[in-house]
């Protein structure tokens, strides 16, 4: 573990991004993101960004001979993560509120950073989390969580590697170490579950719906042909969840065949929260033959990517897919008679 952690240099000053190395597993980095979350040092100011996210945070600071004591408080319930909440217009929801995430538990964090002649010498943070109970105030779980990082020793930073991938410093939710049942019999099998015709749902329905999402991540585009069950709206909603190549490639595919005409399938991929080039780039392969009530939620899944990819404009997909979309919308904006088309896009959205 020590060894993966420490595979690449880790360069830093005042942290909002990390650069890890292609090889490095999602957890390592996440570890890389809290180790450099304690050094962001900060005097002043009402927010900070670290690997809880957006925070709201207070700053005590006193000095004692030639030792500056930062102390910084923070309720991690208010804190914000742009990716914990997609929708069709691919705008984070975010209101002035103490509150982000719901109140199931109370967390709360506080670091002391202790720095002596404008170096740290040390960081002790602690966490503590209340699991709060919805019929009282009775606390019925707590995890207290502390970390502390020592200075021993100073020394001049090696030269400035090239990186060729930028990351948020926010927490990384996803798991590469999620063991995927990949077998074409478990994902068929789901997919028979969740679309049997009774009107009755099944209480563990999200349950299956997520394997069945996870699961087809891991097939081919051959494979998802074969399992294909284009009368079953679940199934078109998962590929759109599933958002990986081949998943989109299948949308893709069956829009260009004309084998759907399921509206569903093109608000599914507005709710795509983070979505990558090659999600992109596949789109833009069947761009033309999205009709008018599509495009809300396709300029919606290309706003999230910009949102993140500040030179998204370079990106010939991106360009390939807003000139097709541009070229569709009648003249001046003036709707017409596809006003109607249109209204129940909006509405079904």
């Amino acid at each position: 573990m020590k060894k993966t952690i420490n595979s690449s240099k880790k360069n830093f000053f005042f942290v909002l991004a990390i650069c890890p190395n292609n090889t490095d597993p999602i957890w390592a980095i996440n570890i890389k993101r809290s180790i450099l979350s304690t050094f962001q040092i900060k005097h002043e100011g009402a927010r900070e960004i670290d690997i809880s996210g957006d925070c709201p945070i207070t700053i005590e600071k006193q000095k004692i001979n030639e030792i500056l004591n930062l102390k910084t408080t923070k309720q991690l319930n208010a804190c914000y993560r742009k990716h914990d909440i997609a929708g069709i217009r691919a705008i984070p929801y975010r209101l002035e509120s103490k509150i982000q995430m719901a109140p199931l538990i109370e967390a709360k964090q506080t670091c002391e950073r202790q720095i002596a002649h404008n170096n740290l010498q040390q960081v002790t943070c602690m966490e503590n989390y209340h699991i709060i109970s919805p019929y009282g105030n009775d606390n019925i779980g707590m995890l207290h969580v502390e970390q502390t990082l020592r200075a021993i020793g100073i020394t001049n930073a090696p030269p400035q590697e090239s990186f060729n991938k930028r990351l948020s410093i926010i927490f990384d939710y996803s798991n590469d170490n999620f063991n995927m049942k990949n077998s074409l019999q478990f994902v068929k099998k789901i997919i028979d579950e969740l679309c049997q015709s009774d009107d009755r749902i099944d209480a563990n329905a999200a349950t299956h719906f997520a394997n069945l999402v996870y699961n087809l991540r891991t097939l081919s585009l051959m494979e998802l042909s074969s399992i294909a069950n284009l009368q079953c709206d679940i199934f078109l909603d998962a590929l759109s969840a599933c958002a990986s190549s081949a998943c989109i490639q299948q949308i893709g595919n069956l829009i260009n065949s004309g084998a759907t005409t399921n509206e569903l399938i093109f608000s599914s991929l507005a709710l795509l929260s983070n979505p990558k080039i090659d999600i992109i780039n596949s789109i833009a392969t069947f761009i033309e033959n999205i009709p008018l009530h599509g495009l809300l939620a396709i300029s919606s899944l290309v706003q999230s990517y910009c949102i993140t990819h500040s030179n998204c404009q370079m990106e010939l997909s991106v360009q390939r897919i807003i000139q097709s979309i541009s070229s569709k919308l009648p003249p001046n904006c003036y709707v017409g008679q596809e006003f109607d088309e249109i209204k129940k896009a909006i509405i079904k959205q």
